[in-house]
C-alpha cells in the first residue's frame, strides 16, 4: 500500500525532529519508547502512532448511525495539551503540562504546583474526576 502525501510529510517531520514513531516525543526511537508495551493505533491496532497509519479511514463509520457507534474498543481519551514554563514569584521556573479547555468557566492547578512555585491562590475547592 502506497502512503498519500500526508502520510510521508508526517513521517519526515517525525525524523526530521528526532521524534518517536509511537508516542510522538521528542529524543528517542519507538524501539526505545517507554509506551511500547501499551500504546497501539486507534485505527489498526499496531505499534505506531495514529497519524502515521496507512489503514485506509473506514468509509461505513462516516455514515452509521449515532445509536450504533462501537466505542467499547477505545480505552483512551485524546485531549488537547500544551507543555509550559511556569516562573513562580520566587524565580523558580518548572516545565508542566497543560489540559486545555476552551469551555472551561475554571481553571485548575496541583497545590504541589502552587507550592512550589509560590503562586498566589484566588480560590480553592474540590475537583471530582
Amino acid at each position: 500500500m502506497q502512503l498519500c502525501y500526508g502520510h510521508r510529510r508526517t513521517i519526515q517531520k517525525l525524523k526530521a525532529t528526532n521524534r518517536c514513531f509511537l508516542c510522538t516525543n521528542r529524543g528517542h526511537v519507538q524501539k526505545n519508547c517507554f509506551r511500547k508495551e501499551k500504546y497501539r493505533c486507534s485505527k489498526c491496532r499496531k505499534k505506531h502512532h495514529v497519524s502515521i497509519c496507512k489503514t485506509p479511514t473506514n468509509e461505513q463509520s462516516a455514515t452509521t448511525p449515532t445509536n450504533k457507534i462501537d466505542t467499547s474498543s477505545y480505552n483512551f481519551v485524546h485531549l488537547q495539551t500544551a507543555r509550559i514554563f511556569i516562573t513562580g514569584s520566587n524565580g523558580i521556573t518548572k516545565l508542566t503540562r497543560c489540559l486545555l479547555d476552551g469551555g472551561s468557566q475554571s481553571s485548575f492547578i496541583s497545590s504541589d504546583l502552587v507550592d512550589t512555585l509560590n503562586l498566589p491562590v484566588i480560590s480553592t475547592g474540590p475537583l471530582d474526576l
